[in-house]
């Protein structure tokens, strides 16, 4: 066990891992599912040499029936060579085969299920071939056998508790009627029967036990699992993906990020007059359009391969060429503050939009609400170009559009250079 859960309310609460109290299944199908094929997985190995051994030392037992049992030798190897082995040898066989490993990771308490019912079952078998010649020490010498048997379901076998219970007692209950075929003392056939009752009772609690404990066990890793996986999810939307591995790879040290960029492309952008729509508008409303905005703001960073750095009120600020350099960083925030312009006309607002190219430093910043954060040259630049643009514009620096000028079309009508769209698209209209 690794200790208990970081949040026992929050496992309380989680229905799929109610545990049924006589079956011990959980109540989610798929959590059930989950719990055999980890299981499969675990054990897998370990089934392996198990069978193998399984097969070795049940052969070598033939020498018990040359010594024991010699008058009935034949129906004996019959049942332990004709039967059993096979059926352990094509079981090992099974698990040794990879295209058989799906198939024991659905149904591999199945499989040892049956592997269980073969082995007691070749115990019983030979039992009731022994039974009628059965002096009282060999009685004792097969009882053990059965006991032995008991001590392979409960402890060897990791079946679980309603497999374990059924064949424990089944194979208890069928041994103890073969003693009324053996003439022996009466003491004989009730020491062995409270033995196996003994062994039934210890057996089934031990079973239940371990059972539960490994349900608890699974649980815990499923749910600090998806907890990681949340953090993962979290971590990535306040952080990009290589600098919150970076901060992973520190093991929780504090660690000082801050890369210096020669040449990257910041965009920044705000609504035009917003603080009279937000005196105009209730602030759900304001709430909605700004969701609505930066949401499909998000969503062409993505598409153009351009960070988003932080929104501050009607002001959203993103980088191109961060944290991952990348020589088109200017014609990427081209298309993208071509795009958000668009998308802004869907939706309602105007834009001014700035974009500057020039030296940054990027890195964490804060201890506990930390963020991502960009400062230098492209920052201010395009602050600058921001303040001086008009509504539904895109104002570049002069050295961004020495950058664009093969690509896009830029107008400079004396109050700034403009950009007006990619230099096909932009033609094609015009014509």
């Amino acid at each position: 066990m690794t200790g208990p859960l970081p949040d026992r309310e929050s496992e309380r609460l989680d229905s799929r891992f109610e545990v049924h109290p006589l079956w011990l299944t959980f109540a989610d199908v798929e959590a059930e599912r989950a719990r055999w094929a980890d299981f499969a997985v675990e054990i897998l190995n370990y089934t392996r040499v198990g069978v193998l051994l399984l097969l070795v030392v049940f052969s070598a037992f033939a020498l018990n029936d040359f010594m024991v049992f010699p008058e009935q030798l034949p129906r004996l190897l019959t049942i332990r060579f004709g039967v059993v082995v096979p059926c352990l040898a094509a079981a090992l066989g099974l698990a040794l085969s990879p295209a058989a490993f799906p198939f024991l990771r659905r149904y591999i308490q199945e499989y040892l299920l049956v592997l269980a019912i073969v082995v007691c079952g070749g115990m019983i078998g030979m039992g009731w071939v022994m039974a009628p010649v059965a002096t009282p020490e060999r009685v004792w010498v097969a009882g053990l056998g059965c006991l032995v048997c008991l001590m392979g379901v409960y402890g060897f076998s990791r079946l679980r508790f309603g497999y374990a219970v059924g064949v424990g007692l089944t194979t208890t209950f069928l041994a103890v009627g073969l003693l009324s075929r053996a003439p022996h003392s009466p003491g004989i056939g009730a020491a062995l029967a409270t033995f196996g009752l003994v062994m039934n009772l210890a057996g089934g609690w031990t079973t239940r036990t371990l059972e539960l404990l490994g349900r608890r066990e699974f649980a815990q890793r499923l749910l600090l699992a998806e907890a990681r996986a949340r953090s993962e999810v979290l971590l990535r939307n306040a952080l990009p993906a290589e600098v919150a591995r970076r901060l992973r790879d520190a093991g929780g040290e504090r660690v000082v990020i801050a890369d210096r960029y020669d040449a990257v492309t910041v965009v920044l952008a705000d609504i035009v007059d917003f603080t009279p729509l937000c005196e105009r508008l209730p602030g759900e409303a304001i709430a909605a359009l700004l969701d609505s905005l930066y949401s499909r703001f998000d969503t062409l960073c993505e598409a153009h391969g351009v960070e988003k750095i932080k929104t501050l009120g009607d002001a959203w600020l993103a980088a191109s060429g961060v944290p991952r350099a990348r020589p088109d960083h200017a014609e990427a925030a081209a298309r993208l503050a071509l795009e958000m312009r668009a998308a802004a006309e869907q939706i309602g607002p105007a834009l001014r939009i700035g974009i500057h190219t020039g030296p940054a430093v990027a890195g964490v910043i804060g201890r506990t609400r930390f963020a991502y954060d960009l400062w230098g040259d492209a920052v201010s630049g395009a602050a600058a170009m921001e303040r001086g643009s008009r509504p539904g514009g895109i104002r570049v620096s002069p050295a961004t559009a020495a950058r664009l000028a093969d690509s896009f079309v830029l107008v400079d009508d004396g109050t700034g250079v403009w950009l007006m769209g990619e230099r096909g698209e932009a033609e094609l209209r015009a014509s």
